[in-house]
């Protein structure tokens, strides 16, 4: 089973990407605390909280026999995702027969934003599939609902065929959904938007409570918005 056959278009307002960076380089940077002629920039308090509460978390803490690594774009990262992309029903659904140097720098591109995150998950130890989680105001679909800051969307490729067709996507989509809620305790929403003639991860989608709201116009396919709300009486302030 597979989800996508569209990546994510990364759309960044240009004030806040700039924000972000400054607030991350002023983070991470060694010298800035033992510097006190480094530049800081005036991001502190509630706004450097604020902008780190809108950050993507890197782990994604899922129950055995599920378990996710967060790819940061090593090369050893690109020629496995290069090779799994490679066969023809990722071919067909994906569309993104990269090689090894392009998934290196999407990868890396997915790091730098912190916007999007990659998994590779795995079951009992195993190559499972391939997890995309971004958030859905910088994102392709930010245009088809009145999004909450924290709302999330995600994509999926089983990256192994012989792991298709066995009901794993229907036990682990929900697992995924809950774990989403779970970890980021904000978000209202999470969304798919499954190419609209893919019958098999819709239906897997709508069991696992994604109801399809409308069809919906990408550049390279014609998808079905469908959005899964946080149960009542769940949301952490």
């Amino acid at each position: 089973m597979n989800t996508r056959a569209l990546g994510p278009l990364r759309i960044f307002p240009a004030t806040y990407e700039v924000a972000v960076r400054g607030f991350w380089a002023l983070a991470e940077s060694d010298n800035v605390c033992s510097d006190p002629t480094v530049f800081r920039p005036a991001l502190v308090g509630a706004e450097a909280r604020l902008l780190a509460s809108r950050m993507i978390s890197t782990r994604l803490n899922l129950e055995p026999p599920w378990s996710a690594q967060y790819l940061k774009g090593t090369p050893e990262e690109g020629e496995r995702l290069s090779h799994w992309m490679a066969q023809d029903y990722l071919v067909e659904t994906w569309n993104q027969a990269w090689s090894p140097e392009r998934w290196t720098e999407t990868l890396h591109g997915f790091r730098e934003s912190r916007h999007t995150r990659a998994f590779l998950v795995e079951r009992a130890n195993e190559p499972f599939a391939y997890v995309e989680v971004y958030r859905l105001l910088d994102s392709g679909i930010a245009r088809f609902d009145e999004w909450g800051s924290d709302d999330l969307g995600f994509h999926i490729a089983v990256v192994q065929r012989e792991l298709t067709g066995q009901g794993l996507g229907s036990a682990f989509v929900p697992h995924l959904i809950q774990t989403l809620f779970e970890q980021s305790r904000n978000t209202r929403r999470i969304a798919v938007e499954p190419h609209v003639n893919n019958l098999v991860s819709r239906r897997v989608f709508e069991r696992s409570g994604l109801i399809p709201v409308r069809e919906i116009q990408l550049p390279h396919k014609k998808a079905v918005l469908q959005v899964c709300r946080r149960a009542a009486g769940t949301h952490v302030a």
